[in-house]
């Protein structure tokens, strides 16, 4: 297999990414999917973007929002999203739901001691 063979087939793979967008900006998205660094993702010009289940474009979308993408490397190597589906669930709600008080955690027990 030549290298621009290969080149060909990983631009021609699909593969799916989630996350939720951190920033947008002209040049694309920036996600978090839990990784150690956020992941840029371009959108191409004839990506089809669903936000709430509605037809939108990718100016529509916001940070917060949960995304899910059809993903294809592009002629740089980057990822060109072909296809986005976000919901705009507020993540900042998931992170300020109550924590549980000390009472309700679990408490470690001590085994009891052997008998003989």
């Amino acid at each position: 297999m030549t290298v621009s063979a290969a080149r060909t087939t990983s631009e021609n793979t699909v593969e799916g990414l989630a996350g939720y967008v951190t920033a947008r900006d002209a040049a694309g998205l920036k996600l978090d999917s839990g990784g150690p660094t956020p992941i840029d993702l371009s959108v191409g010009p004839d990506a089809k973007v669903l936000r709430d289940g509605r037809a939108a474009t990718s100016a529509d979308l916001r940070p917060g929002d949960v995304v899910r993408a059809a993903v294809r490397a592009g002629a740089d190597g980057g990822r060109v999203a072909l296809q986005i589906w976000a919901h705009s669930a507020p993540i900042p709600a998931l992170a300020a739901a109550p924590q549980p008080s000390q009472a309700q955690r679990p408490q470690a027990r001590r085994p009891e001691p052997l008998r003989r």
